[in-house]
């Protein structure tokens, strides 16, 4: 595959690359042969520079697609961004957070007055 993509590269254009192929058979004594008489790895870039532009368009259209589901999402996030919470709810994030972050500082100091407790409990 990565052959047929360097004949293809070298071509300069999925579009050139049906010229040069053109002119290559016909110099290789092939120009006419069937199609499958030809080496695979010229089947092969044949074929993808065949298909090369509806996939890029193919693709192009999802990631517009994509796009779009995006911007929906910033949207619904700037909407619910705005929105508050009642002021128990609140309160009880706010509580849960601090004891959060307690319980980091009570992790970090224990591990600071016992260095290395940690890997010698692994042994």
């Amino acid at each position: 595959m990565r052959d047929a993509v360097r004949l293809i590269e070298g071509a300069g254009s999925p579009a050139r690359f049906f010229g040069r192929a053109e002119h290559e058979a016909r110099r290789r004594g092939w120009g006419y042969l069937d199609v499958w008489q030809m080496p695979l790895v010229v089947r092969l870039a044949l074929e993808m520079a065949a298909h090369e532009e509806p996939e890029r368009r193919a693709l192009e259209g999802e990631l517009a697609e994509l796009e779009a589901a995006w911007r929906d999402a910033e949207e619904l996030a700037a909407i619910s961004d705005a929105l508050s919470a009642p002021a128990a709810v609140e309160r009880k994030l706010s509580g849960l957070q601090a004891a959060r972050a307690e319980h980091a500082r009570r992790v970090d100091a224990k591990r600071i007055a016992a260095p290395g407790a940690d890997s010698r409990r692994s042994s």
